[in-house]
């Protein structure tokens, strides 16, 4: 009797429970919008994604975005995009179609994710980071890269499911244990909260996997994967 009466007493109780954080994610990451931009706003969430995880190496580094080239009146994407719409970046273009394919003749170089790469690495080498383009990245090749080396891995979207915004760039700075979403700095603004039309911050966003499973068939992303060497 005593048993049952403390047992009813005990699961009528409101004990506070604790909320255990499973957010993994980069703290303290550079958040850039590219609605500010000063070309392609609208179109340069790849150089604006870039940029933040270029902020995140020079931070490291110790360094600033001057220090490489970037002129004193000038955001860092902006100069990204500036560079990718140069003379020097076309003809590069044109001296890698055997390796990569006509096709980046049909897109604006600003969109090609080989050329983010290449300007990433002109840039940034000398510093000792690297970017490697990959359509070969798994969810947990995702969270074993952030753990171990805390460095961004610049993902390619698609929101038409959430939004009117189909191919899209984000940073990938996190991820979030409990529900398998990850983590990231959306240029744009937060597709799930209004679907980007006040275009609200979209610092530490937090996104189903999917939005970023470019190759859906085989659950994999495609992305830049920033690293340090």
């Amino acid at each position: 009797m005593f048993k049952n009466i403390f047992k009813s007493t005990y699961n009528n109780l409101n004990f506070p429970r604790k909320t255990i954080d499973m957010k993994n994610k980069l703290e303290s990451f550079p958040y850039l919008t590219q609605t500010d931009n000063k070309w392609f706003s609208s179109t340069s969430c790849y150089p604006t994604s870039m940029a933040m995880a270029m902020y995140w190496c020079l931070k490291l580094a110790g360094n600033s975005e001057y220090e490489i080239g970037c002129p004193l009146n000038m955001q860092l994407e902006d100069y990204i995009s500036k560079t990718s719409q140069s003379k020097e970046t076309k003809n590069w273009i044109k001296q890698n179609i055997s390796k990569y394919g006509n096709w980046m003749l049909d897109y604006k170089p600003r969109v090609i994710a080989h050329v983010e790469s290449m300007i990433f690495n002109k840039l940034m080498n000398h510093l000792y980071f690297k970017a490697t383009f990959s359509t070969q990245i798994s969810l947990n090749d995702y969270i074993t890269h952030l753990d171990k080396s805390k460095m961004p891995i610049v993902l390619h979207g698609n929101f038409k499911t959430v939004s009117k915004v189909a191919g899209h760039i984000v940073c990938g700075v996190g991820y979030n244990e409990s529900n398998n979403n990850i983590i990231v700095m959306d240029p744009f603004g937060n597709a799930l909260h209004d679907k980007y039309k006040s275009h609200e911050k979209g610092e530490y966003a937090e996104y189903p996997a999917s939005l970023v499973m470019k190759d859906q068939k085989n659950q994999k992303m495609w992305g830049q994967i920033i690293e340090r060497f």
